[in-house]
């Protein structure tokens, strides 16, 4: 394999690891939640341990899960919705507002921008917001 070809090669891989390296620091405390998923069967791959600050569980209860588990019940068709058809025709999506179901069965509003990496791959940051700061966004969307 030619030089350019298998840089080419590796630049996936090189961003993958920068990626992987976000979720081996502790992001206790920190306003955003960092998530990798797989778009094509909407399954987290990874997500920063803060996870538990935001919607009450572990990385160990996300990681494997299917996004569909965390999401509220009205916002499940529409999250799917853009992130099968919205991510694979744009490489990035800013602003995006959903709820997710808290463990606890509180309700959670969420503000996200996610972009695609490579091979169906999403990277997304994810910050609380207020109820109000939900349906204001969601009216523009």
């Amino acid at each position: 394999m030619e030089s350019k070809e298998r840089e080419k090669a590796l630049i996936p891989l090189k961003h993958w690891k920068l990626l992987q390296s976000m979720f081996d620091e502790d992001r206790l405390g920190t306003d955003r939640v960092y998530m990798i998923f797989d778009m094509s069967k909407m399954i987290i791959e990874r997500v920063t341990n803060n996870c538990i600050e935001f919607w009450g569980y572990s990385q160990d209860e996300m990681e494997g899960q299917s996004l569909s588990n965390f999401l509220h019940p009205n916002d499940l068709e529409r999250t799917l919705e853009i992130a099968n058809v919205g991510l694979f025709d744009m490489d990035a999506i800013r602003g995006f507002v959903n709820r997710y179901m808290h463990k606890n069965g509180e309700v959670i509003h969420n503000e996200w921008n996610t972009g695609k990496t490579f091979n169906n791959v999403c990277f997304g940051d994810c910050k609380l917001i207020t109820e109000s700061e939900f349906y204001h966004k969601k009216q523009k969307q």
